[in-house]
């Protein structure tokens, strides 16, 4: 046992010291860290490497042992993304490379919360990179976070704002330091119109491979990170304006009338409740407004811990302009009662933010309607279930939709969809038929209510069909 425990802890130690010494690259991150350009950026699909990329670059030249090493140590990197909650997971890879007994042992990683420090930084005080460091900084921070600094290499992830590069040629220009950035463009993302313009004028070196097998096969591997076949299958679940983007084939996105591709005929079937015992009902509420439509949706999933929930939708409420609280309660009561349920059949509620319609004196919220739905019930509102609101983020609305159409896309292997919409929701299956994503789009309201329950049930699952595994 004592023999094993050695052999564990020397192979742990190995891991620690050695890991960016035996990793294999593919030719497509081989190029790019051989790249002598002043100024390059890896525009590319989602999973090819790019952020491993980053990292390793970030380490090597910190210890001297990168492929194109413009200086000795110690040299000053910093490492630039939109927000610290986005740069976890590159923090997370770079400390993974860092050989630990050249790091100050008081510089750590916070799993969740990235490396430590504030600001956050590595230094370097062993080894081949000794007195050399690593530094973090946002776009939010603007450039005054990195002015008075003097660094030898900046490396962006995700795209930039134009403004913040007004300070990073400066701090370069003593060393006659490079820019490296590596991205996949997003309709979230900021815009790159500008740097596209500075890649076409010769300013700026731009690389891109696609997503391919060829792209994604480390040199030296049996295999690549993905086949051809789940490269084909991570297309599939794209939404329809992204697909250009994330594939790599495209600065922007593509204008189309409708996002759910998954969705089509084979997705809308009659639902016997008898066939889901042991699922989860749920209901989704959209507050209406004046020019759009109060909708809620009763639906079911199954599986939501799994790498593939289920999710079938069974029933609609929706009813047109701005209506009254009590209406609403009502309406969603009647909703549950045409399916032969009741209010205490459902496990779990997700209403929309509220509603302050000034001009025509209306209010409308999740705890104005949960009091409604309890003088309907006869019962104290406190006996009730809360209605959670939808976590909203930037990009929200594309995460959830992307989960819908993985839901309608991905089927068992006897075809059968892995999202269902009974055909009695009519207006649902006009909205994931038309919606293309405008604030303003009148689909909007009722694939919200489909959504919302669907994204709390999922959770973190749901990100599965957009998170690069690899890269």
């Amino acid at each position: 046992m004592a023999n094993h425990l050695r052999l564990l802890n020397a192979s742990e130690r190995r891991y620690e010291t050695r890991r960016l010494e035996t990793l294999r690259y593919t030719p497509a991150q081989a190029a790019f860290r051989a790249s002598t350009e002043p100024w390059a950026c890896w525009r590319d699909a989602n999973q090819v490497g790019k952020s491993t990329c980053l990292a390793s670059e970030a380490v090597d030249y910190c210890r001297g042992t990168h492929p194109v090493q413009r200086h000795r140590p110690p040299v000053q990197v910093l490492v630039c993304s939109e927000s610290w909650e986005q740069f976890d997971p590159l923090m997370e890879k770079i400390w993974s490379l860092c050989p630990r007994h050249e790091i100050d042992p008081r510089n750590g990683y916070d799993p969740g919360r990235g490396i430590t420090g504030k600001p956050p930084r590595l230094v370097f005080v062993d080894g081949p990179g000794r007195g050399s460091r690593i530094s973090f900084a946002t776009y939010k921070q603007s450039a005054a976070r990195i002015a008075g600094a003097t660094v030898h290499r900046v490396l962006l992830d995700e795209p930039c704002p134009e403004s913040f590069l007004g300070e990073v040629p400066s701090r370069l220009m003593k060393n006659k330091g490079h820019i490296r950035a590596y991205f996949t463009p997003t309709s979230t993302s900021a815009p790159v119109a500008w740097l596209k313009t500075k890649c076409k004028k010769g300013d700026v070196a731009e690389y891109n491979w696609g997503l391919t097998e060829e792209a994604v096969w480390p040199q030296g591997n049996p295999a690549p990170w993905m086949t051809s076949q789940e490269i084909d299958e991570f297309e599939r679940l794209l939404l329809a304006h992204e697909v250009e983007m994330r594939m790599g084939r495209s600065w922007f996105a593509t204008l189309t009338s409708a996002w759910l591709r998954g969705f089509s005929d084979k997705n809308i079937k009659a639902v016997d409740l008898a066939d889901l015992e042991g699922w989860r009902l749920l209901v989704g509420i959209d507050h209406g407004t004046a020019d759009g439509k109060q909708a809620a949706v009763l639906s079911a999933v199954t599986d939501e811990h799994t790498d593939r929930p289920r999710a079938v939708f069974i029933a609609e409420a929706v009813a047109e302009g701005l209506t009254l609280p009590e209406a609403d309660a009502r309406n969603i009561l009647d909703m549950l009662a045409s399916v032969g349920l009741s209010y205490s059949d459902v496990d779990e509620w997700t209403g929309d933010r509220s509603l302050d319609a000034k001009k025509l004196a209306i209010q409308k919220s999740n705890a104005i309607l949960r009091k409604e739905l309890a003088l309907l019930l006869g019962v104290p509102s406190r006996q009730l279930k809360k209605i959670a609101v939808p976590k909203k983020y930037p990009g929200s609305m594309t995460d959830g939709m992307r989960t819908l159409n993985a839901l309608f896309t991905r089927t068992d292997d006897d075809g059968a969809p892995h999202g269902i919409v009974d055909e009695r929701c009519v207006e649902l299956i006009k909205g994931v038929r038309e919606f293309n994503g405008h604030p303003k789009h009148p689909a909007k309201d009722i694939v919200d209510a489909a959504r919302y329950p669907i994204e709390r049930a999922l959770g973190r699952q749901r990100l599965r069909v957009q998170v690069a595994r690899w890269g």
